[in-house]
């Protein structure tokens, strides 16, 4: 599965508290290891193109 992040996102993730940040970066790297981890919600935002967004449901472990 590819990955990207965008240029709005990364503009929105810069003015997150810092232990939202280190959350978000704690999640995407249990995504990357395991893309159906349990914590994490796929939804399809494209009729056609296979565009998703992705929720993380409760606290990954730390």
């Amino acid at each position: 599965m590819k990955s990207r992040i965008t240029t709005q996102f990364r503009q929105m993730f810069a003015d997150l508290p810092k232990q939202v940040q280190e959350q978000t970066r704690k999640a995407y790297k249990q995504f990357k290891q395991e893309p159906s981890y349990s914590s994490l919600r796929f939804k399809k935002v494209h009729p056609k193109l296979p565009i998703y967004s992705v929720r993380i449901i409760d606290i990954l472990p730390r």
